[in-house]
C-alpha cells in the first residue's frame, strides 16, 4: 500500500464533521476576543479554513469545503453575513471546488442568496451562480425575477464581450485568410443573433471584400457563403457597402495592391453567377424559373449589359451542367415580373404530388385563395407544395383560382384516360404491374 493509500486510510477513520466544527470553534474563539464586523468574521474564517485544509489529503478537500461551509451557515453564534463573506472570499480561492460552494450556500436564507448572486467580488460563474438561484431561493416570485435579472444581465454581458471581438476582428481582419475569417464569424453567429450583430458582420464580411478587391480586382464571394448568400448580397446593401469600405482602404499603405477603382458592375456580375448556378436546376425540376425578386434584380432590364451577362450564365450553367435551359425571352420576361406558362408549369408541379393528396390539396389551396389567405398548407409534400405556393402567390388571386380550376380540371380528365390499378396489384421499380 503507498503511503498516499495509507494517508487517505487513515484520514478516513477521522470525523471530517468534527474538524469542520473544530476550525468554527476557533473561529468562534478567535472572533469573541474582540468585537469585530461581519467582513472581519469571513476574513477570520477563511484563514481557519485555509490552515485547516493543509491538513487533508487532496481527494478529501471538496467535501471539507462543502461540510464547512454548512456548519459556518448552521453553527449558532454565527452570523449568516459571514458564510456569505466567506463564500464570496472563497470563490476566488485556487483550488476551490466552486459546486460545493454553491450546494452549501442554498442552505442560506434568500436574501443572503441574493445578495451573494449580486456581489461584484464573487468568482462564480454565470451557471453556478444560476444554479445557486434556481436551486437556493425558496420564495417562487423573488426566484423568477432572480433568474430573469440575471439572464437579462447576462446577454447584455455576452453581447458586450462579443461586439468586442466583432471590432478586433474588423481591424484585424486583412490579415486572416477567408477561411479563417469566415470560421470566426460563424462561431459568433452561432453564439449571438440579432440586426446589431448581423450588420457588424456584414461590416467585416464588406471590409474583407474591399481589401480583396485592391489586392486582386476580385472578392471571394464563394468562401464567404457561409455567412452571406448570393441572394442576400441582392437583396441588400452589401455591394455598397464594399464601395464604402474600398474608399477607406485604397490610399492606406498598410493594404497591398494598386487598384484604386471599385466597380460595383463586376462585383454584381460574380453574384449573379453564384445565382445562375442554381436556376437550371429550378427550371428542370419544376419548370420555374427561380429568379428573386429584390429590387437590384428588377433594375437588370434597367442595364442591358448586366442583363445579357445574368440571361448568357444562366444558360451556360445549365448547358454545362446538362440540365434544363430556360429560353432567354423567358428569362426576360421573369427579371421583368411577368408570370409565363402558368399553367404548364403549375399542372407539373401539382403532377409531383402523390395522387391520393392532389385533389385534396388542389381544393384546399383553392378556398385559401378565395379566401385572401397565401398560407402553406401543412402536408408532408411541404418541400414540393412551397414551390407551388411560391409560384401561385406571385399571381393574383383572380388568376390563380382560374389556374387552380384549369388545373384540377386536366388532372382529373389525365386520371380518366389512365387504367385502373387492379386490386391485390403492385407496380414494380420499372413501371410494370406485378401480382
Amino acid at each position: 500500500m503507498s503511503i498516499k493509500e495509507t494517508l487517505k486510510r487513515l484520514f478516513s477513520k477521522q470525523d471530517i464533521e468534527g474538524i469542520a466544527d473544530s476550525t468554527i470553534d476557533a473561529v468562534k474563539e478567535k472572533i469573541a476576543k474582540e468585537d469585530v464586523t461581519p467582513e472581519m468574521t469571513a476574513e477570520i474564517a477563511f484563514e481557519q479554513y485555509q490552515k485547516a485544509i493543509k491538513q487533508i489529503p487532496r481527494e478529501e478537500r471538496g467535501k471539507f469545503v462543502e461540510v464547512f461551509t454548512k456548519s459556518l451557515i448552521q453553527k449558532p453564534g454565527i452570523p449568516y453575513e459571514v458564510a456569505q463573506e466567506y463564500i464570496i472570499k472563497a470563490s476566488n480561492e485556487a483550488g476551490v471546488d466552486n459546486a460545493r460552494l454553491v450546494e452549501s450556500a442554498g442552505k442560506l436564507p434568500d436574501k443572503k442568496i441574493v445578495e451573494i448572486l449580486s456581489s461584484k467580488q464573487s468568482a462564480l460563474s454565470f451557471r453556478e451562480r444560476f444554479k445557486l438561484a434556481e436551486e437556493g431561493i425558496a420564495n417562487p416570485k423573488l426566484q423568477s425575477k432572480t433568474l430573469e435579472e440575471m439572464s437579462k444581465e447576462e446577454s447584455q454581458r455576452e453581447e458586450k464581450k462579443i461586439k468586442k471581438e466583432l471590432e478586433d476582428i474588423y481591424t484585424s481582419c486583412d490579415r486572416k485568410p477567408t477561411e479563417q475569417l469566415v470560421g470566426e464569424l460563424e462561431n459568433i453567429k452561432n453564439r449571438r443573433r440579432g440586426k446589431e450583430i448581423h450588420n457588424k458582420i456584414k461590416e467585416i464580411l464588406a471590409r474583407k471584400a474591399a481589401i480583396e478587391w485592391k489586392v486582386s480586382g476580385v472578392t471571394r464571394l464563394s468562401r464567404m457563403a457561409g455567412i452571406i448568400s448570393a441572394d442576400e448580397i441582392m437583396e441588400g446593401d452589401f455591394i455598397d457597402l464594399v464601395g464604402k469600405e474600398f474608399e477607406e482602404v485604397k490610399n492606406k499603405r498598410e493594404y497591398p495592391g494598386e487598384i484604386k477603382e471599385f466597380k460595383p458592375e463586376q462585383l454584381e456580375r460574380q453574384v449573379l453567377a453564384e445565382i445562375a448556378k442554381r436556376i437550371p436546376e429550378t427550371y428542370e425540376k419544376y419548370g420555374y424559373i427561380d429568379i428573386p425578386e429584390y429590387e437590384r434584380m428588377k433594375k437588370l432590364q434597367e442595364r442591358e449589359d448586366q442583363e445579357e451577362f445574368f440571361i448568357t450564365e444562366i444558360q451556360r450553367c445549365g448547358g454545362q451542367s446538362g440540365k434544363g435551359v430556360p429560353p432567354a425571352y423567358k428569362i426576360k420576361d421573369k427579371i421583368r415580373g411577368m408570370q409565363t406558362d402558368s399553367l404548364e408549369t403549375l399542372k407539373r408541379l401539382v403532377e409531383m404530388i402523390p395522387e391520393e393528396q392532389r385533389d385534396g390539396y388542389i381544393r384546399g389551396l383553392k378556398i385559401k385563395l378565395e379566401n385572401g389567405t397565401q398560407e402553406t398548407l401543412n402536408l408532408e409534400v411541404a418541400e414540393k407544395l412551397e414551390k407551388i405556393r411560391n409560384y401561385l402567390v406571385e399571381l393574383d388571386p383572380d388568376d390563380a383560382i382560374a389556374v387552380l380550376q384549369k388545373t384540377e380540371k386536366e388532372i382529373q380528365q389525365n386520371y380518366q384516360q389512365q387504367p385502373q390499378q387492379k386490386e391485390g396489384s403492385t407496380q414494380s421499380d420499372d413501371g410494370e404491374m406485378v401480382h
